[in-house]
């Protein structure tokens, strides 16, 4: 079912199609804004608003037509089809909006990468407990103290190779943002991906090539039967003693019993967890009590609730700006 989202100012009307709750709050941010049930399509359609998944219920003749289309997180093959009938059209704009969730999925993941890096926890942990190098003689002599708690200095990542295994939507998200922090990224994926790998930079590796060369591996696949406990014992093996596993995809990608033996015996230095095994994670799981790990309650995501009134937000803005 299409729903035809009008409003009075400025004049037009936008065809969305999506799930029930999407022209319902872009007509709360449209002025004048209400909504019509309408199983046609109009003709002239100024603008389109499709999810994810909704674009097929639109014909290549109405999106063609469109003055400005928005997508709310496409599939490859979605925003392919879109520039595809909009190409060469003067003055069509074409708006492709994240979601919520990738956006934040990527930040977090970042976020394990910088906290075990940087030694977050062991910093805070030393700080809070007062401890002071021995050779500190003026600690409030006014000319600073570097690092008076005597930790490891932390290495800047700058230069360092994050290995990102599943390049979708978070793993290109999670890209983006490594390679402003200054890291050379590779990834592997069950299939190659040319216009990722030309849009970010990114060669492609072998699974076991890709575990034996990074500093950091990133997990961002889908559970499914074939990725289950896809790292597991002989898997771990291939990383490199001093490299990072980052997961902020599912736990049952990862074999933890094997992962919290690597952990212990210094087969890997450290892992980012934002998800586990089982959820919640037992009071009496050996990860709480490892020095070498940085754990988030699976909150790497965004709600349900914003993502969705960051869609319909970005979404409005572009239809008013654009008709404005």
């Amino acid at each position: 079912m299409l729903t035809l989202v009008t409003w009075n100012r400025p004049p037009g009307a936008a065809l969305v199609a999506g799930d029930d709750w999407l022209p319902a709050m872009l007509s709360e941010r449209l002025p004048g804004g209400t909504v019509v049930e309408d199983g046609s399509e109009p003709t002239g359609t100024p603008a389109i608003v499709a999810m994810r998944g909704a674009l097929e219920a639109v014909t290549d003749e109405a999106l063609a037509e469109a003055r400005v289309v928005v997508l709310l997180d496409p599939d490859a093959a979605e925003r392919l089809r879109a520039v595809r009938l909009l190409a060469g059209r003067n003055g069509t704009r074409l708006e492709v909006i994240p979601s919520l969730a990738t956006i934040a999925a990527a930040e977090h993941t970042m976020l394990l990468i910088l906290a075990l890096s940087r030694r977050l926890f062991h910093a805070y942990s030393d700080l809070v407990s007062g401890e002071r190098r021995a050779d500190l003689q003026h600690p409030d002599s006014g000319q600073g103290a570097e690092n008076w708690v005597g930790m490891a200095w932390p290495a800047p990542i700058a230069g360092k190779t994050l290995g990102i295994i599943g390049l979708g939507r978070v793993g290109e998200a999670v890209a983006a943002r490594a390679s402003a922090f200054g890291l050379r990224v590779i990834y592997h994926d069950r299939e190659r991906k040319p216009a990722a790998e030309q849009r970010w930079g990114v060669p492609y590796r072998r699974f076991d090539q890709l575990l034996r060369e990074a500093d950091i591996v990133s997990l961002h696949l889908p559970l499914t039967p074939e990725t289950r406990r896809l790292l597991d014992a002989p898997e771990l093996a291939l990383m490199r003693p001093d490299a990072y596993l980052i997961n902020t995809a599912h736990g049952g990608l990862v074999d933890e019993g094997a992962l919290i033996r690597a952990l212990r015996q210094g087969d890997i230095a450290g892992a980012g967890l934002d998800v586990f095994a089982y959820e919640p994670i037992a009071p009496d799981s050996p990860l709480l009590a490892l020095d070498n790990v940085v754990l988030t309650p699976h909150v790497g995501g965004a709600s349900a609730d914003a993502v969705r009134s960051n869609f319909a937000e970005r979404a409005a803005e572009v239809l008013l700006s654009a008709a404005g």
